[in-house]
């Protein structure tokens, strides 16, 4: 492949991150705040676990992919900071 067309997969590839983050970013945004605590099921995350977990574990693999070695993943109780969906987005 030749710099031209690397070129047009790269662009491709951030445009299509860009979108899905967006869509990523409205989703999280949408989880009502009198919900955090439910969760389908006892084995599964509340409704806050799961903000947590998106949100942190996402940038935690780009950052790894990118210093091109894993790292323990990132703490997601009540030290992390993460609250509610607006500390999330």
């Amino acid at each position: 492949m030749g710099s031209t067309e690397a070129r047009i997969v790269a662009d491709f590839l951030v445009a299509d991150f860009e979108r899905e983050m967006q869509t990523t970013l409205s989703v999280l945004g949408a989880v009502p705040n009198q919900r955090l605590d439910y969760r389908p099921d006892q084995k599964g995350k509340t409704g806050l676990g799961l903000l947590r977990h998106i949100s942190l574990e996402d940038a935690w693999l780009l950052n790894c992919i990118a210093n091109g070695h894993f790292t323990p993943p990132p703490d997601d109780s009540d030290a992390c900071g993460i609250m509610s969906p607006a500390d999330a987005v």
